[in-house]
């Protein structure tokens, strides 16, 4: 990889747990992104083998990039980041917009809502949210969509199919036992299911 990329590669070996030893190679090579590969498609793999990846997304305090096995390597011209908690401070997406500034791609940012109709409140919002990331990374082609419906991951989907979305964004909170109990996180849920690449960034470390 030296040779022919450029690029120095440091290969570490671990024994017993793939989470904590990934969590715990992350923090020996002070490493500033996890990239890890997954089956994809929920069913059976979602059980046997994304686990695995959703365990490392939980726990990380880094972020971590899950690329399905089907993706065909295409760098990312097109990325969705997908949001309901308008985040109070617009830096904690600073690898995300690095990202895009890299592969000079196109910055979707979408809010999913449960239901039929818009909330003319919320919409405001996130147009004006739109305006603050355009301002604080100076990107003008910043798109905001308002997107509802009663399935998050199908609508999700539907708009990445529609948009030729290469990349999917999310950020990831700490949550409490019971709510990690009955609301499942949806970016775990997106890494068994997306087909394409997916950054999920932690919003404390």
């Amino acid at each position: 990889m030296e040779e022919t990329e450029g690029i120095t590669v440091s290969v570490l070996q671990y024994e017993g747990s793939i989470k904590e030893n990934i969590i715990k190679s992350s923090t020996d090579s002070n490493a500033d992104i996890i990239i890890m590969g997954t089956l994809g498609n929920g069913g059976i793999k979602e059980r046997l083998w994304g686990s695995s990846t959703a365990a490392v997304i939980g726990a990380s305090k880094i972020p971590v990039v899950a690329v399905p096995i089907e993706y065909d390597g295409v760098l990312p011209d097109k990325i969705l980041f997908t949001t309901n908690h308008f985040e109070g401070s617009p830096r904690i997406l600073d690898p995300l917009f690095e990202l895009a500034a890299i592969n000079m791609a196109q910055v979707f940012v979408a809010l999913f809502s449960s239901g039929s109709t818009e909330n003319t409140t919320v919409a405001e919002d996130l147009e004006e949210y739109g305006q603050e990331l355009q301002k604080s990374y100076h990107d003008k082609s910043l798109v905001t969509e308002y997107l509802t419906g009663n399935d998050f991951e199908n609508a999700i989907e539907q708009y990445i199919n529609k948009n030729d979305i290469k990349l999917l964004a999310m950020v990831t909170y700490q949550r409490s036992f019971f709510e990690r109990l009955f609301y499942p996180s949806m970016s775990k849920k997106m890494s068994y299911h997306t087909r394409i690449p997916l950054l999920v960034i932690p919003a404390e470390k």
